[in-house]
């Protein structure tokens, strides 16, 4: 809940991969993965956050009207 990494990333083996999605509410998603666990709710916006393409990148300062969305 604080946002705080609980492993490193490296350590996660290769073959570990979503199973199943469930919504949780209207705010996120509880993921199933293929080594058993599923504790933890990724909100939207989290999902969004962690996100590179351009739909979920938070507006540019400056952008104005006419900018492609």
């Amino acid at each position: 809940m604080t946002g705080r990494r609980m492993l490193e990333p490296g350590a996660i083996p290769a073959g570990i991969r979503p199973e199943a999605l469930a919504l949780v509410g209207a705010y996120g998603l509880r993921i199933r993965w293929s080594d058993g666990h599923d504790t933890g709710i990724y909100t939207f916006e989290l999902l969004r956050a962690l996100c590179g393409c351009p739909r979920c990148r938070p507006p540019s300062a400056g952008a104005g009207e006419g900018s492609p969305p």
